[in-house]
């Protein structure tokens, strides 16, 4: 269910103080009714009016095709007169500017995301792999440091700007979100499974140096010893 909100008053009425006590108000409810509520926003100044492109006392009707959103105080200006094609021209730049911001404000999040993600696997895995080898004395560790640096910026960039495309082609041509959605489980499966073989090769590198294996079986009492 998606529901929306709107205040008799059209300007500055929620604060972020008030939007967080609405929002406690339904997870509370949410709670007690054994529903989840999944998303919750609100704007402080909801400045935009349901209008009817021709108005109800010139016979127009209150299907969707006979109405647009606008600002407010256009709206209110116009009293009962129908909109004019420039007035509706204006009507749709604004809401397809509102748009764009929306969309590119929905891409830089998940694109942020994305970096986020693939720079702290990274830099999980740079550390331990990078380690071991100034372990072995073959890198110092100011080439240590200077490697897991580089590797998690390029992995950072690299995840954001993959997230970021593929949220752009989807929003373009939506059929893409359905073959994504498709790919979706074999991809993460494929993803799991590099990082798999990724974490052995780190853990074969380090039983190698520290004999983790044979620690392991002394501590658990799992090694028999030889009499000659």
């Amino acid at each position: 269910i998606h529901l929306v909100c709107v205040t008799k008053c059209r300007r500055s009425v929620f604060t972020a103080e008030s939007l967080a006590v609405i929002e406690k108000s339904f997870r509370e409810v949410a709670e007690r009714m054994n529903f989840q509520v999944q998303e919750f926003n609100g704007e402080s100044d909801h400045d935009k009016n349901w209008s009817h492109i021709q108005a109800h006392v010139n016979g127009g009707g209150s299907e969707a095709a006979n109405g647009i959103f606008e600002h407010f105080w256009v709206n209110r200006a116009r009293g009962g007169a129908d909109m004019t094609a420039a007035e509706l021209a204006v009507a749709k730049q604004v809401l397809a500017d509102a748009a764009f911001k929306a969309a590119v404000a929905e891409i830089v999040g998940a694109a942020m995301k994305g970096a986020i993600a693939a720079a702290v696997i990274e830099l999980i895995f740079s550390i331990l792999e990078n380690s071991l080898l100034c372990v072995e004395g073959k890198i110092t560790q100011s080439e240590l440091v200077e490697q897991v640096a580089t590797a998690t910026a390029k992995a950072g960039i690299a995840g954001g700007v993959i997230t970021g495309i593929l949220l752009t082609l989807c929003m373009i041509f939506p059929p893409i979100a359905a073959l994504l959605g498709a790919a979706a489980m074999p991809l993460a499966v494929a993803g799991i499974g590099f990082m798999g073989i990724r974490a052995w090769e780190i853990f074969c590198h380090g039983d190698r140096l520290f004999g983790i294996t044979e620690q392991t079986q002394k501590f658990l009492g799992m090694t028999e010893e030889v009499q000659l």
